[in-house]
């Protein structure tokens, strides 16, 4: 059975903001409950996100596209010719094309596979542009990449995450909109503690975590946004960053099994979700789409048991003329995570967009 667990606590001290009278702060501590990792909601820290998350600077963004596009390699002039190619032995042509998204390999490798998908010929993007088309497109070319490398390593038990940074204080280093895809035989950390953590509770509830919590959150109705086709849409009970919202994709494991419609659903809640951001003045962002590894059909098929793929979406501070960071040693080092809103409170600005 799925526990929903936080504590109130009060800071309680002089404030010189009001005239050092005896004042309280609520500080709210919850646990997420698959990992069990801590998340802390400080009633005060809102006032000060709202500083990180302030309207951003047109100015500063207009200088930055207007300063990076000319030599930008993912632009329409030079993509084909300024980024790298697969190993046409593997990948016919040496780059993948589909609906006008473009797959090749990162310049900068971080593992044995990896592809950088670029699927807008525009440089720059509000997140209200980021149309479920073109987001569909570019989860085409990341789920044709895994076929194509599961294809050629058929024995090899392969792990995948598909992410995104759009923008510097993402953690981006290019300005031009695009997707990662990594594919390892190595264990991604978060990953590993999804699965190990899913397959504890099917063996100890003999439930699927995933499916206890959609259900969970439907009869709470506190955190639950809704469904798109074979996707759920929640707000994060215990958020791993600002304005955090989760998807599931029921009965699918990972981006290899994803049928077109899976594509589809995914798109357009991600569209919603930049949506909302783009109107409460967001920028920037990350998401990370965590998949099982992939061995074999059979292998799957057990997995799916007790684990789903699901997706976390978080907004970054926008881009300003005094660089600003959400991530410091707390969250960091000792993987305690902040949020400064409580997710109940999103739900009803959040489901507008959906």
């Amino acid at each position: 059975m799925i526990e929903f667990k936080k504590i109130k606590k009060y800071a309680e001290f002089h404030n010189p903001m009001y005239n050092f009278e005896l004042k309280k702060q609520k500080v709210e501590f919850r646990e997420d409950p698959l990992t069990g990792q801590n998340c802390i909601i400080p009633e005060s820290l809102l006032d000060k996100v709202k500083i990180i998350m302030n309207k951003p600077s047109k100015n500063i963004i207009q200088n930055i596209i207007e300063n990076t596009q000319a030599g930008c390699p993912f632009c329409p002039d030079k993509i084909m010719t300024q980024t790298p190619n697969f190993d046409e032995k593997i990948i016919p042509n040496g780059k993948i094309q589909i609906d006008g998204a473009i797959g090749f390999p990162n310049i900068f490798s971080f593992f044995e596979h990896s592809a950088v998908i670029v699927f807008t010929e525009k440089h720059f993007l509000n997140l209200d542009e980021f149309s479920p088309d073109i987001i569909y497109s570019a989860l085409k070319v990341a789920r044709e990449y895994t076929h194509y490398i599961l294809k050629e390593y058929e024995n090899v038990e392969c792990n995948c995450i598909l992410g995104c940074n759009y923008l510097y204080s993402a953690g981006s280093t290019i300005v031009h909109p695009h997707f990662q895809l990594y594919l390892s035989e190595n264990n991604f950390y978060y990953n590993k503690i999804l699965l190990i953590n899913s397959k504890k509770y099917f063996e100890k509830n003999k439930k699927n975590f995933w499916d206890d919590l959609i259900n969970s959150e439907k009869n709470l109705k506190e955190r639950y946004i809704g469904a798109i086709g074979t996707t759920e849409w929640l707000v994060s009970f215990a958020p791993l960053g600002v304005y955090e919202i989760q998807c599931i994709v029921k009965n699918k494991t990972c981006i290899h099994e994803f049928t077109d419609n899976n594509l589809k659903d995914i798109a357009q809640g991600l569209s919603n979700v930049l949506k909302f951001y783009h109107k409460n003045k967001v920028t920037s962002f990350n998401f990370a789409l965590y998949s099982a590894p992939y061995k074999s059909k059979d292998n799957l098929d057990e997995i799916r048991k007790y684990f789903w793929s699901s997706m976390r979406i978080i907004a970054r501070p926008n881009i300003s003329k005094i660089p600003l960071n959400d991530v410091w040693f707390l969250p960091r080092l000792i993987y305690d995570n902040i949020s400064p809103v409580e997710p109940e409170k999103l739900l009803q600005k959040v489901q507008d967009f959906f």
